[in-house]
């Protein structure tokens, strides 16, 4: 089966998108990742880190978070056991389909509203029926991914027909 090569995850920060990645190039013996900067989305008090996880063959996803405070002083937070993890498959559906070619896998977001985890990237958020994530070694050959983040538009509709039975016209 293809690889997931692009557009393996969709990262948030207190609910605010703050981008997706990585670009892997055709490099099969690298794994790329992003930096992202998210000072501005970060709030005194409790945050909140939600990545949405597209990965079918590797099944791996690493974060780090290197805050950096004025007193002058560091902190560093990793993906570990104490984070959390919901299989997508209820919202995102079984072989949902993929925005990619016969080459790669990439995330189709074709989401069933009904049972999305809502809030999940948002600081209080009831995790406690989800699982700890499986540990595994370090993600190999890492390098830093060669292209800019990807930026993220919203586009408002110019109509919206409702065609009844929940189904609209965009």
């Amino acid at each position: 089966s293809s690889t997931t090569r692009q557009y393996a995850f969709k990262l948030s920060v207190n609910g605010e998108y703050v981008g997706i990645g990585p670009h892997m190039d055709g490099y099969a013996d690298k794994y790329f990742y992003n930096t992202f900067d998210v000072t501005d989305k970060l709030v005194q008090g409790e945050n909140a880190i939600g990545a949405i996880v597209y990965v079918l063959k590797e099944k791996m996803f690493m974060a780090q978070l290197k805050i950096d405070y004025t007193d002058g002083t560091s902190e560093t937070i990793k993906t570990d056991d104490s984070w959390m993890t919901l299989d997508g498959t209820a919202a995102f559906g079984e072989g949902n389909g993929s925005i990619g070619t016969s080459y790669f896998t990439a995330m189709c977001e074709n989401i069933d509203a009904r049972v999305y985890p809502y809030g999940f990237d948002e600081a209080g958020f009831d995790d406690s029926k989800w699982v700890a994530p499986v540990i595994k070694d370090q993600i190999p050959n890492l390098v830093p991914t060669p292209t800019d983040p990807v930026l993220q538009n919203f586009v408002t509709p110019a109509k919206v027909v409702d065609k009844g039975n929940g189904n609209y016209f965009i």
